[in-house]
């Protein structure tokens, strides 16, 4: 054999002994920390606007890109009426999220050497978690709270003909955002340790399920992001739908019996 065959060889037997069990159950906890993925080219090559957004970015994936750029303006502004009313300082914000920075970064399973260090990372989770709230609870929201009645986004005007792009978006493979960065910057503006899921999950699911016969009272649990929300609320309705009709049939045999006894 050639000499870099035998090195090549021998690195690998040397990674082979540092697989002791502690390690292989780091590496399994790496995997199980990636929420939020990146599809495989050959998917979005059968077509390319199925799996991109179309308005707004979300996350690190599609953030920058030309054709989204016009919504950046939304979301500074957006990040001043969050702040504004939740009467914070953007410091504590800044504070709480560089705590979590690692995890938020973890979700992700690939990043470009641009969000390798956290300041950018942390300005972008900041702007576009802000924005999401403001888009989550404007919505679910009879009132426009601080914003301008001719607002192009937080409007009637803008719930009825912007918001259901944004929707689209928000509801993206690639667009996602950790659902701890949702709590973490809501904790900080309620000024609790540690913020209710179940709260955000009603939230996402008001804005995703605008229909008013979708059930909001059932608890859903911890979810990964937005999307899982929708997923599991989907989940969760057909068997409560299977469930009520299982009733309402094992209640039609017993009627039945009773007339026929």
């Amino acid at each position: 054999m050639g000499g870099s065959l035998n090195n090549w060889a021998m690195k690998v037997e040397d990674e082979l002994k540092l697989m002791l069990p502690t390690t292989e159950t780091a590496e399994m906890q790496q995997w199980n920390k990636q929420s939020i993925h990146k599809l495989p080219e050959c998917f979005k090559d059968l077509n390319k606007k199925a799996y991109k957004p179309q308005f707004v970015s979300f996350g690190p994936y599609h953030n920058g890109e030309s054709h989204l750029h016009p919504m950046e303006k939304h979301k500074r502004r957006a990040l001043l009426h969050f702040l504004k009313k939740s009467r914070k300082p953007l410091a504590s914000y800044i504070a709480a999220l560089a705590k979590v920075a690692p995890n938020l970064k973890d979700s992700y399973d690939s990043l470009d050497y641009f969000w390798g260090g956290d300041d950018g990372f942390l300005m972008m989770m900041i702007l576009d978690g802000c924005f999401m709230l403001e888009v989550l609870r404007t919505w679910t929201s009879q009132r426009t709270h601080d914003y301008s009645y001719s607002d192009p986004i937080f409007s009637a005007h803008g719930k009825l003909h912007i918001v259901p792009y944004i929707r689209r978006d928000m509801m993206m493979l690639e667009n996602q955002l950790p659902m701890l960065l949702l709590t973490t910057l809501l904790a900080v503006e309620n000024e609790e340790t540690q913020q209710d899921e179940e709260s955000v999950n009603k939230l996402i699911r008001e804005f995703c399920f605008p229909n008013p016969w979708f059930p909001l009272d059932f608890r859903i649990g911890k979810c990964l992001h937005l999307l899982d929300v929708y997923r599991s609320s989907l989940l969760m309705e057909d068997t409560v739908k299977r469930a009520k009709r299982r009733i309402l049939r094992n209640g039609k045999s017993y009627f039945t019996s009773k007339i026929n006894n």
